[in-house]
């Protein structure tokens, strides 16, 4: 059975220490022997009930069967169209494990759901997982980007910002004066996921000056329109719902980042970005007794930054599995 499971685990060319069949499948390799050897050994195998002793053959050896055969199946049409090697390991149904896993354990414990409450868990689930990823457990990383992903279709798309030609007596950085504007046309989604972080944003603020009632004035709205926030507010009182004012500083925020992106090596890339925001962010609100321009500037480059950085180590370290082009400022960066 160790050997079996080495066979259809495969995740490198070459072999691993001790580990033949944990290879490729190749034309010089062993797996298709194993494989057939293998399923006469489960073909032979039977099960006998200690209580009335008869014999039964378990879904699972079926199973293991069904999947040995597949596997010598694709290695042999991969041959055909001249492939020279199958990593098994790929083959997998880990996402939809963890999928119904997930169906499984929302509500504590719905083991046996109905058409109704499967629809119901699915859409929560899917709601949850656009702005947080749990782990895994003991199945592979998915290809899903996450809700980022789409922060960064919509830094990269929408209107085109025309910038001016930077002064020539320009000594120290290059940081250019952008016309931002005044609206963003993005989608449902998008915006929906704009406002979760401002109000995030909003709520490490709020902390930081000890909930100043003038503070929460300004960035917090009493409507809650958000249904993105709504439903991951489980407790309903742990998450805030942003002004509408606030939001749309965070919009223009996100908006200049993209012209930091190119350089975001640099040295005192930090205050690059809060300069960029100085000069191009139209800051309407204020509070008398805190200066929250310059804390909300603070809290949100130490977030996109930890969010980009950490997009970057991903990529270097062959986690991220994304479909990037080229030309993109993050593979570059990488």
């Amino acid at each position: 059975m160790d050997k079996t499971f080495d066979s259809v685990n495969a995740r490198t060319i070459n072999p691993e220490l001790g580990k033949p069949l944990r290879s490729a499948v190749t034309d010089k390799s062993s797996h298709m022997d194993h494989w057939k050897y293998a399923i006469k050994v489960f073909e032979s195998m039977k099960f006998v009930n200690k209580t009335n002793g008869k014999t039964t053959i378990p879904p699972c050896i079926k199973n293991w069967i069904i999947s040995l055969k597949s596997f010598i199946y694709l290695w042999l049409q991969l041959k055909k169209r001249n492939f020279k090697y199958f990593l098994p390991r790929q083959v997998n149904q880990d996402s939809l494990e963890c999928f119904f896993g997930s169906v499984r354990s929302h509500g504590v414990r719905n083991i046996n759901p109905d058409a109704y409450q499967f629809v119901c868990s699915f859409k929560t689930l899917l709601i949850n997982n656009f702005t947080s990823l749990k782990s895994a457990g003991n199945c592979e990383h998915d290809d899903t980007d996450g809700t980022l992903d789409n922060l960064k279709q919509f830094i990269e798309s929408g209107t085109h910002c025309v910038l001016k030609e930077p002064e020539e007596n320009n000594i120290i950085i290059d940081i250019p004066m952008l016309d931002l504007p005044h609206t963003f046309e993005v989608c449902d989604f998008t915006d929906m996921t704009i406002g979760y972080i401002s109000g995030y944003l909003a709520c490490t603020v709020l902390k930081e000056n000890k909930f100043c009632r003038l503070c929460k004035n300004v960035l917090i709205s009493n409507v809650k329109n958000n249904n993105l926030i709504r439903v991951r507010d489980y407790t309903t009182k742990s998450l805030l719902y942003p002004s509408e004012s606030f939001q749309k500083i965070i919009y223009q925020m996100l908006y200049t980042t993209k012209y930091i992106l190119p350089s975001i090596d640099s040295e005192s890339i930090g205050k690059q970005l809060i300069l960029l925001f100085e000069i191009n962010i139209d800051f309407t609100i204020k509070c008398p007794i805190h200066d929250i321009k310059y804390l909300i500037y603070d809290k949100f480059k130490n977030f996109f930054l930890f969010t980009y950085i950490k997009h970057i180590n991903h990529i270097l370290n062959g986690l991220d599995r994304s479909n990037h082009s080229k030309s993109t400022d993050i593979l570059k960066t990488a």
